[in-house]
């Protein structure tokens, strides 16, 4: 699944390239609007990329053969959109009791929480999507639909599944993190826009970190798509380097 999800990034090298130019702008956007205006259209650019891999694998083709020749793309994004949405509102419902008593005792420092507050939603995300997680793919494939479908063929994979989506979520996403504190202590400035001008070595910075953000969503997805072919018996192409 690793190698499937590098070919499906250099078989697509174009969006991917695209997806981070557009996020690279809404990011200096925020900055020189001195808001996080960006933040709804940045989800919905991940959301949108997740959409695209699972169809990838489900369907065998590239990005730009299954998507936008379906009429319906709208409508099937905005089901496929809530579905997440839904799954990333109850990891933050579940965790937001650590997070009202960690700002309790935190004495009015928000950071530390609020740091603890994503790690251990993403932590809780990764197990919901290990147990919950092909409702996804199947939205996009069209059997096996429910939420109960997903229960019964996430339960037996559950560990395997776990450990796969927590290097792919939640160790790369660590490593994100670990690129964007380096990089602002290393480099003189925190912004990728420094008096009128674009602050170069921060914007590589920025680029590698949401390209590991990028293999992160594609990984995710690879391995719930291929989960969900599995146990739904939906053999992949052999023949296709994408599925192999």
């Amino acid at each position: 699944m690793l190698f499937q999800s590098i070919f499906i990034m250099r078989g697509n090298w174009q969006y991917y390239l695209t997806f981070i130019l557009i996020l690279l702008g809404a990011y200096a956007f925020d900055e020189i609007d001195g808001k996080s205006t960006s933040g709804g259209a940045t989800f919905c650019l991940w959301v949108m990329l997740a959409r695209f891999v699972h169809m990838a694998v489900l369907f065998n083709g590239k990005f730009g053969e299954l998507n936008f020749r379906d009429r319906k793309f709208g409508t099937y994004f905005l089901a496929f959109g809530l579905k997440v949405v839904a799954l990333m509102i109850l990891s933050i419902v579940i965790t937001s009791p650590v997070l009202f008593m960690t700002m309790r005792k935190s004495a009015g420092s928000s950071t530390g929480p609020v740091l603890l507050f994503i790690l251990l939603s993403s932590f809780v995300y990764v197990l919901i999507l290990s147990f919950l997680g092909t409702w996804l793919p199947a939205a996009i494939y069209g059997t096996g639909k429910s939420i109960l479908n997903a229960a019964k063929r996430g339960l037996p994979t559950f560990f395997s599944t776990f450990g796969r989506l927590f290097f792919g979520i939640l160790v790369l996403q660590i490593a994100s993190l670990a690129v964007a504190t380096a990089g602002s202590i290393v480099l003189s400035s925190a912004t990728v826009i420094v008096n009128g001008m674009p602050n170069i070595p921060l914007i590589l910075v920025v680029a590698f970190n949401l390209s590991i953000q990028a293999f992160s969503v594609t990984y995710a997805a690879v391995v719930l798509s291929n989960l969900y072919m599995v146990s739904e018996g939906l053999a992949p192409i052999a023949s296709s380097p994408a599925n192999a």
